[in-house]
């Protein structure tokens, strides 16, 4: 998608669909409806220093384990991305986005989504998760007890305690799908150790139990091996 010198691209409430890879958006536009989906790895470019408006319905979708990137032309130098309108509207999810500047509309809220840096006025809920921590015989909850979690091998990410009935929730992360996230007791005279395969999105049911090693996958496609 290019424009010539200083042309600036107006929309007619129309739509703009992208449905090729690893494309490139030149020159400030002014768009309506604007969707770009894909079902592999791919990368979005604007070029630095423009202005891309949506006044219409935004969508941008990856897929899990196969995010799309929104990236500037030059790394480090950031993209002006507004959605403003009262029409406006947006649906942002498996995204990877860096040098993006969106404080000129309203906040955008990408789910599921990694937060490469340099970005404004984006929002990147955090996934929670939450299960129950049991003694050897699985239904008897451990109580008291610290859980922390480990994304893809790294530092210690975060950490829960458990309640009365063993019940933990932990958040602090940003994760995508096909994470690998390893769950232990931290500190505790028990060992209990889950690893599994996460979605990107928050998870519920991830149970410890006393002396086991429990391995999953969450990631719908993919499994442990």
């Amino acid at each position: 998608w290019s424009r010539n010198g200083n042309t600036v691209f107006v929309h007619n409430d129309g739509t703009v669909q992208f449905d090729g890879s690893s494309q490139t958006i030149s020159g400030s536009n002014l768009f309506y409806n604007f969707t770009k989906t894909t079902t592999g790895a791919d990368t979005l470019t604007m070029t630095d220093g423009t202005m891309q408006s949506f006044s219409g319905a935004l969508t941008l979708r990856g897929e899990n384990l196969h995010l799309l990137s929104l990236r500037s032309g030059t790394p480090g130098t950031q993209v002006k991305f507004t959605l403003t309108g009262s029409y406006a509207s947006h649906s942002l999810r498996f995204l990877d986005v860096q040098d993006n500047d969106a404080g000129s509309g309203a906040q955008l809220t990408c789910t599921d989504c990694r937060d490469s840096s340099n970005n404004i006025n984006w929002l990147f809920p955090t996934p929670t998760i939450t299960g129950t921590a049991y003694e050897a015989d699985g239904a008897t909850g451990l109580s008291g007890s610290t859980i922390a979690y480990r994304i893809n091998g790294t530092q210690l990410i975060s950490t829960g305690s458990t309640n009365i009935i063993g019940e933990y929730s932990i958040a602090g992360s940003i994760m995508t799908g096909g994470d690998l996230i390893t769950l232990y007791l931290d500190n505790e005279s028990e060992n209990a150790v889950t690893v599994l395969l996460g979605r990107g999105s928050s998870m519920s049911g991830v149970d410890l139990i006393r002396n086991n090693l429990v391995v999953r996958s969450e990631s719908g496609s993919s499994a442990m091996t």
